[in-house]
């Protein structure tokens, strides 16, 4: 008889169980019920009956910059078994889930660090691009003051909702890089088996009877580290923002702890908290993306353009050939020409079009000032600010 062959596809509800064992068996076990609640799908390999690897796939609508947000998934926990280590099970299971996600994804993103190391180089193999850099901000011996800040528990945060979104919104209103929030969204992450750690805070900074702004920190992070982490701050003002820095502070030099945040010189905390005698450490990669639908990305990126139908667009890396436009009766038409890492920042707009085409990081054929020029207003380069909140 011959030997079962490998298939790499999305997982059957009912497979659901045998996928969550196998995440358990490396990963900080998760119950059923969280795992249901991340709203995760998985592409697994399965060979015959048995199931050989697994990457859960979480769903969410993802900013790219004000007012353009995507649907996307992020990958996490990727697992196979101990005899299927080196067999190209991972890269395959990348593949399929490229390819089942087309209808219902844009792009496939995840949060991954260390460059060095064999799990970051799994991600550029398969054609992810880096987006997005940050520091750890670390202030070692904070001191702050005790201030009327209000410090609340980690399970208070839904209820008071309504009141923290306009201020977040209000807050993030110039950057992309984050998780499109709604009200349920603070129900998911108190939910969330990554921050059962038990150090969960919410800060109210009150004026009257209004809510000035809010931090939310973290003081037992979910890799064991103690330190306190600031997930979350939004504020109305900067004073608000200094007050709820100081008691962060004082809470921290209470605990016998430092205080960071992950951030680099986009971040609206970036400049203030280095002021303020925080020092920049352990620079990484934070965030990255293999694009699965750039034709849908970019109806958005140039909506109201007279690109869309005029400009036959394409795309050509050393991976693949890309249709980005292809309108009925194109005027024009171009190839642009980069590589797969570019094209993810380009996409995303995180990559500044212009600047890229004068320095030859990516060449373009020879077009029509007015359809260069509409490319770099639809690609235009957006700031980003990520908070831990967000993390899956």
């Amino acid at each position: 008889m011959a030997e079962a062959k490998f298939t790499f596809r999305e997982m059957n509800p009912s497979e659901t169980e045998a996928v969550l064992r196998m995440r358990n068996e490396t990963f900080t076990p998760l119950t059923r019920e969280k795992f249901d609640a991340m709203g995760c799908t998985s592409a697994i390999a399965k060979k015959g009956k048995d199931l050989w690897g697994a990457i859960p796939l979480q769903f969410r609508e993802f900013t790219l910059r004000p007012g353009v947000s995507i649907p996307v998934i992020f990958e996490n926990a990727v697992g196979v078994t101990e005899k299927a280590r080196g067999m190209g099970l991972g890269t395959n299971m990348i593949e399929a889930a490229a390819e089942f996600l087309q209808d219902r994804v844009d792009a496939m993103f995840v949060y991954r660090g260390g460059e060095r190391s064999a799990g970051y180089r799994f991600y550029r193999k398969t054609h992810h691009g880096d987006l997005y850099y940050v520091f750890t901000l670390m202030k070692h011996k904070p001191t702050g003051e005790d201030n009327n800040v209000e410090v609340l528990p980690w399970d208070e945060i839904p209820g008071y909702a309504g009141k923290l979104l306009p201020l977040y919104r209000q807050t993030q209103r110039g950057f992309g890089g984050h998780w499109v929030r709604d009200k349920g969204y603070y129900e998911k992450i108190v939910a969330s088996h990554v921050h059962e750690c038990g150090g969960g805070r919410l800060l109210l900074d009150r004026k009257g009877d209004k809510i000035a702004g809010y931090a939310v920190i973290n003081t037992r992070m979910p890799n064991g580290d103690k330190t306190c982490c600031i997930y979350d701050l939004a504020a109305s003002a900067s004073a608000s923002s200094r007050r709820l820095l100081s008691k962060i502070e004082y809470l921290a030099h209470k605990d016998k702890t430092g205080v960071h945040l992950l951030a680099n010189h986009e971040h609206p905390l970036y400049a203030p908290l280095l002021k303020n005698g925080y020092v920049a450490q352990n620079e990484t990669p934070y965030i990255m993306a293999r694009i699965i639908r750039p034709d849908r990305i970019f109806q958005k990126l140039a909506k109201g353009s007279a690109l869309l139908d005029e400009l036959e667009l394409l795309a050509v890396t050393p991976h693949r050939d890309i249709v980005i436009n292809r309108p009925k009766k194109p005027q024009a038409k171009a190839t642009l020409y980069l590589k797969e890492s570019q094209f993810s920042r380009l996409m995303t707009c995180r990559l500044d079009f212009t600047a890229a085409l004068k320095t030859n990081q990516i060449r373009l054929d020879p077009l029509d000032k007015k359809y260069e020029n509409g490319l770099a207003k639809a690609f235009e380069f957006a700031p980003w600010a990520y908070w831990a909140m967000d993390y899956i």
